[in-house]
């Protein structure tokens, strides 16, 4: 009665390292996004006012696998730049094995996400209204490259 499909289907990303191999010759990092640790959904904003769970995660941080870091000469708990063709964010990295190569993830409600992810929303208004849930930005739909930063 909403005129959706009665079951869920497959729908290629817009961006990935299989289904758009143009742009990620440019590109080459998938970008996945997960929870927080400390990540309540009454908390969206960085958990800036709460000092405790402030001081458990004050900072973003990209998780990547040591292939990639080592390719770009980025050490465990440095900064780098995460960039893409929409913009960049400046990251502290965590080199570790829980991702696979070619892949980064940045837990969400941080800004730096935001600079690089497009403003699609892969669950359209219409359908997200009748649900009466709120459209979901596409953090895994995104490809960005990584390299160090000095500072």
């Amino acid at each position: 009665e909403m005129g959706l499909a009665p079951l869920p289907s497959y729908e290629a990303p817009l961006e990935s390292l299989a289904d758009t191999p143009e742009l990620a010759a440019e590109y080459p990092l998938q970008l996945i996004s997960s929870r927080r640790n400390t990540h309540f959904h009454s908390f969206h904003n960085s958990h800036k006012p709460i000092e405790t769970l402030r001081s458990l995660e004050p900072e973003p941080v990209l998780h990547m696998h040591p292939v990639d870091a080592d390719k770009r000469n980025i050490k465990d708990g440095g900064y780098a730049i995460m960039f893409n063709q929409r913009g960049k964010s400046r990251v502290r990295v965590e080199v570790t094995t829980e991702v696979p190569k070619k892949h980064v993830s940045l837990n969400d409600c941080w800004p730096q996400l935001n600079e690089v992810t497009p403003a699609y929303a892969p669950c359209p208004p219409e359908i997200t209204a009748k649900l009466g849930i709120g459209g979901q930005p596409s953090y895994q739909n995104v490809l960005v490259e990584i390299k160090g930063d000095k500072k």
